[in-house]
């Protein structure tokens, strides 16, 4: 199984919809932030790739998991996501589809 498809399916089974509601809520304006200042998009590549070794790890993809990622998807990532996600509810559809966004443009 490939790095991408382990973390859709680690995702999936491990983050609840409130969690990646919030993450949507920040995760889409950071891409544009991203693309505005390269730094940013240094910055979240390296918090990725340590988020993505410990998934793989998680999900028998790879030998060893990665310590910072565990802490930051566990201790950061999972509560803060949860927390936008509960708060922003009521706006989320609305911000989520009148942003026109996507990470791979």
């Amino acid at each position: 199984m490939d790095l991408w498809r382990a973390d859709v399916l680690y995702s999936k089974e491990n983050f609840s919809k409130r969690t990646m509601r919030g993450y949507r809520l920040w995760g889409l304006p950071y891409v544009r932030l991203m693309r505005s200042y390269p730094i940013f998009a240094k910055i979240a590549q390296i918090l990725a790739t340590w988020f993505i070794e410990d998934i793989a790890y998680q999900m028998h993809c790879r030998p060893v998991g990665n310590w910072k990622g565990w802490i930051l998807r566990e201790l950061f990532f999972k509560p803060l996501c949860s927390t936008i996600g509960f708060l922003l509810k009521e706006k989320a559809s609305s911000i989520i589809r009148n942003d026109k966004t996507t990470a791979w443009q």
